[in-house]
């Protein structure tokens, strides 16, 4: 359903007139459905079913880039304060991860404060030479996320078991204590560390330390650039969900494409033996009933030899291992109509 929204928010953006009101109601909703889909991606990457998505980043820009999220998650009357070091190292990491770490130490602050006090994060490059409890323990360069409140504080029992699961300090129906260990095992999980200050009365402190990357960070194609359209290619679509089929054989259409919709793979090769030699490339998702996306590429390779192929699915690990996710076409689910397009072009 998140595929849904994302396409048919996209198209309604290409087909909108001018008017600011619709295109920045239409970009919200667009935001809020990505978030939802990052959420949804983490919760498959923790259940063993889909890999991180691991890239280089600034983490100044893309914490301006959710300040507004973050404001609207902890309501109006406290004020979130960021104060970003510049010239901040790139980090390596699982971005959907990161907004979770960042999510959950600023829904934490919030619960902390009265609602009229403040809430900070902080970002500095930390060099660590030597041994300090406030400081990672394996020395070597790392980027800081501190995030801070003037609340009530915790006293040291507190502190001991703060990353314990279902440990909490919050009153019944208003958390469950799977937050904090959820951020203790995604930083553990990138190489960091992360190290709590607090005091009775005086606030609270969460520190992640993040390993530094010197890998450059690749230039990834703007969503506001141009639509990359078609040139009457022959697409055969396979895919099992109607809504998913549905949107996207538009989209595909609509961008100069020849699509033929199929919604089982039984269909597909139906399709193939009929039209052997005029298929430019298919599009298969890759978990549907009985026959899935890779045996169904197995079989119209052979119908069509050489035929090529884009795998989409948001959970392609049921299929393909990471090492060999590595070595196919793919565009994990909910993807963008500019992505589709981008990865069409390449391919074809």
């Amino acid at each position: 359903m998140l595929a849904v929204i994302l396409g048919y928010v996209d198209l309604a953006i290409q087909e909108s007139d001018t008017s600011r009101s619709i295109d920045e109601y239409l970009t919200e909703i667009k935001e809020a459905a990505q978030r939802s889909a990052n959420l949804t991606s983490q919760l498959l990457t923790f259940a063993r079913k889909q890999a991180g998505t691991y890239a280089v980043f600034d983490l100044n820009a893309h914490i301006q880039g959710i300040l507004n999220m973050l404001h609207r998650l902890i309501g109006k009357r406290t004020e979130i304060v960021f104060d970003g070091q510049e010239g901040l190292w790139n980090i390596y990491a699982d971005l959907s991860q990161i907004d979770q770490i960042i999510t959950n130490l600023v829904s934490n602050a919030a619960d902390a404060v009265a609602g009229n006090e403040k809430i900070g994060i902080r970002t500095r490059n930390v060099s660590v030479d030597s041994s300090d409890q406030h400081l990672p323990s394996v020395p070597g360069e790392y980027v800081e996320l501190s995030v801070w409140d003037t609340g009530k504080g915790m006293d040291d029992p507190q502190l001991d078991r703060f990353f314990e699961p279902f440990y909490t300090t919050k009153e019944i129906g208003k958390g469950t204590g799977l937050g904090l260990p959820m951020v203790y095992g995604i930083v553990t999980q990138h190489g960091g560390e992360i190290k709590v200050e607090s005091r009775k009365g005086e606030g609270s402190t969460f520190r992640v330390f993040l390993p530094r990357t010197d890998m450059e960070m690749t230039d990834e194609p703007s969503e506001e650039e141009g639509v990359i359209t078609g040139s009457g290619a022959r697409i055969l679509l396979v895919e099992d969900e109607h809504p998913v089929r549905k949107f996207t054989a538009s989209a595909l259409e609509q961008n100069g494409y020849d699509v033929i919709p199929c919604g089982t793979p039984e269909e597909a090769l139906d399709v193939l033996k009929q039209n052997t030699g005029s298929i430019d490339l298919m599009i298969t998702d890759l978990v549907m009933p009985g026959m899935n996306g890779r045996e169904l590429w197995e079989y119209a390779e052979w119908l069509v030899p050489g035929i090529k192929v884009l795998y989409i699915s948001g959970y392609p690990s049921a299929v393909f291992s990471e090492e060999e996710q590595l070595e196919i076409h793919l565009l994990h689910k909910p993807f963008t109509i500019n992505s589709l397009l981008r990865k069409l072009h390449e391919l074809l």
